[in-house]
């Protein structure tokens, strides 16, 4: 971790930040098949995960960066970083990169360990790989909840699955060994697609049966 030694922190117009409490955030991220590191000397990071501005609009105010929450439900910042300026980074890699370092892996994921993705506090957080992930916690069974909704009509196509190599009986199989929330249009399109669009990162397609 590196502790803040920002220079025009000294005439911030609304200064209330505790120097010693916060840190130069950076992010270690996956960048075409390589790992990023990332750094942001214009913002701070507390020991909850808030990312603060120290500049805000160029006004010498210091502001949270609040972000937003993506599609998947983690909160997603638009940041300013030293090396590739402007870019958009999820507030959790930003808190594990910073408070722990660089990933075991190039395409480590990030897990929150009371399964709340908008608590991006460095202890709620751990690098993980994608299985663990993706079937940590009650995960699993709240997908199973949800498959309850889904019309049984189109449950029994047999798929295979090209992230993780393998056959699945049904989408219904498929969904609850790779812990993944799916939606029948978003897998109808998927294994009715040439191009094998992906959902959730994987890519589907129809076994034919003799």
């Amino acid at each position: 971790m590196n502790l803040v030694c920002h220079p025009c922190i000294l005439t911030i117009k609304n200064v209330y930040l505790n120097i010693m409490n916060y840190y130069t955030p950076i992010c270690y991220r996956q960048h075409k098949g390589e790992l990023q590191k990332l750094t942001f000397s214009k913002y701070v990071i507390d020991e909850n995960g808030r990312v603060f501005s120290l500049n805000y609009n160029h006004t010498y105010t210091v502001k949270e960066c609040v972000g937003a929450v993506d599609k998947d439900g983690y909160v997603m910042l638009c940041l300013r970083s030293d090396e590739s300026g402007k870019v958009y980074v999820r507030r959790c890699r930003i808190s594990e990169s910073t408070f722990f370092g660089e990933p075991p892996f190039v395409d480590a994921q990030v897990n929150h360990k009371d399964e709340c993705k908008t608590n991006d506090a460095p202890s709620n957080l751990e690098w993980c790989d994608s299985k663990y992930n993706n079937n940590y916690g009650t995960k699993n069974e709240r997908a199973k909840i949800k498959l309850k909704q889904i019309p049984h009509t189109w449950r029994k196509q047999p798929i295979r699955v090209w992230k993780y190599v393998g056959d699945y009986q049904s989408i219904k199989e498929a969904t609850i060994e790779l812990g993944i929330e799916c939606n029948q249009p978003n897998i109808s399109t998927s294994l009715n697609s040439n191009a094998q669009t992906c959902v959730k990162g994987y890519k589907f397609e129809k076994i034919l049966l003799p």
